[in-house]
Order: C-alpha cells, then sequence, then structure tokens
C-alpha cells in the first residue's frame, strides 16, 4: 500500500487544481478498468486511463484518432492549452483559423482581387490595341486596293488605246493596199485594152508581126510606166 502511495505522488507534482483529487484520494482510477490508477487522460472522450487499458484505446478503431495525453499534464492545465500536440488543441485550431481568416481577409483577397483587376486591364488594352490595328490593316489594304484599281483601269484604257492605233495602222495599211491594188487593176486593164487595139491594128495592115527584141523593149516602154518598175 505504500509502495502505491509513492508510486501515485510521481503522478501529481504539477500544481494543484481545483480538477486535481482531494487529499483523502490517493489516486484517480481508470474510468475504463475501474481499478487500476489512471495515468492518462483522453481529451477526446474526457475520460481516465490506465496504461493498460490507454493502449487498447489507442488500437481500437473508435479510439484509435482519439488525443491522449498524460493525466499530470491534464491536472496542470485541464483546457489542454500547452501541451506538444498544439495542432490537436482546439484553441490553437479557433487561434489558428482566426489569424488565417484574418490574413486571407486582409492580404490574400484584396491581393488577388487587384491582380484580377489588373488583368482585366491588360485585356482591355490589348483588346483596344487590336482594335486599332485591325482598322489600320483594314485601311493600309483598301488604300492597296484603290491603287490597284486604278493601276488596273490605267493598263486597261492603254491597253484599249494600243490596240485602237494599232487597228488603225492596220486600217491605213490596208486602204493603202487597196489603193495599189485598184491602180493596179486599172492598168492591168489599159494593157489588156492595148493589146486588144494593137491586135486589130495588126490585122487590118495585113502585115505579119513577129516580136523581136527591139519590139519588146518598144512595148515595155509604152505598158509598163515607170511608177512599176523595179
Amino acid at each position: 500500500m505504500s509502495h502505491r502511495k509513492n508510486k501515485n505522488k510521481g503522478l501529481f507534482r504539477s500544481k494543484k487544481t481545483p480538477t486535481e483529487i482531494t487529499e483523502g484520494q490517493h489516486f484517480l482510477e481508470c474510468d475504463n478498468c475501474e481499478t487500476k490508477p489512471a495515468q492518462f487522460h483522453c481529451k477526446t472522450c474526457q475520460g481516465h486511463l490506465c496504461d493498460d487499458c490507454r493502449k487498447i484505446h489507442e488500437t481500437k478503431r473508435l479510439t484509435q484518432g482519439h488525443v491522449v495525453i498524460l493525466l499530470s499534464d491534464y491536472v496542470a492545465d485541464p483546457v489542454g492549452c500547452h501541451l506538444e500536440e498544439e495542432d490537436q488543441c482546439a484553441c490553437k485550431i479557433k487561434q489558428r483559423l482566426k489569424a488565417e481568416r484574418k490574413e486571407i481577409d486582409a492580404y490574400w483577397l484584396p491581393l488577388l482581387e487587384q491582380m484580377r483587376d489588373e488583368e482585366r486591364k491588360k485585356q482591355s488594352c490589348i483588346s483596344r490595341k487590336v482594335e486599332k490595328i485591325k482598322d489600320k490593316v483594314e485601311e493600309h489594304f483598301d488604300n492597296i486596293i484603290d491603287k490597284f484599281t486604278e493601276l488596273k483601269n490605267e493598263s486597261l484604257i492603254k491597253l484599249e488605246e494600243d490596240a485602237e492605233n494599232a487597228s488603225d495602222a492596220i486600217d491605213k495599211t490596208i486602204d493603202e493596199i487597196e489603193d495599189k491594188i485598184e491602180l493596179l487593176g486599172n492598168r492591168d486593164r489599159e494593157i489588156e485594152d492595148y493589146l486588144d487595139e494593137e491586135y486589130e491594128a495588126m490585122h487590118e495592115g495585113m502585115c505579119v508581126w513577129r516580136p523581136t527584141l527591139c519590139n519588146l523593149a518598144m512595148i515595155s516602154k509604152h505598158i509598163w510606166p515607170d511608177q512599176f518598175r523595179i
């Protein structure tokens, strides 16, 4: 019995609190087996556990995720705000969440909204620039089309003028050729008439005319004027 008292004295070396056992009690018994002294406290179940029950408590599927701390730490600070497992402390979690929310509201949301507004301004600026460039491109190509249209019309007019001049020149040449044809035709008829008259004269004179070099030269002189000589 004295050994048990000495053993339990080491469990309560921390500062006395209202939740600690009274002086008449030697130890807190395990809430699970209700026989052995409790050495641990489950913050999730709010129950005291001995070492054996604590091992079972941490292995069962329903309770293996519970937060179990030393009973002495719980007696010293029942709220559990100064434990090593601060990430499991409800107060710390609430404080971190408040700090996170404050940071989100004070820093991240304004920053992201500012970034969003800047990106929208960039988008709007790009749209305006694109519209200006489109207008310039359309104007430029309209000018090019107008210049090519003007050049096309000038080329067509020049081509028609050249064709007309060439046609006029050909008509003139044709007229000159027809004049020469008419002149030669007239000359041909003159020669024919001359030969017919010469033939009748020879028959009337009852003479036999034989072509000689002298006669041919004389006839050629009368038949072919100078403008038809080669």
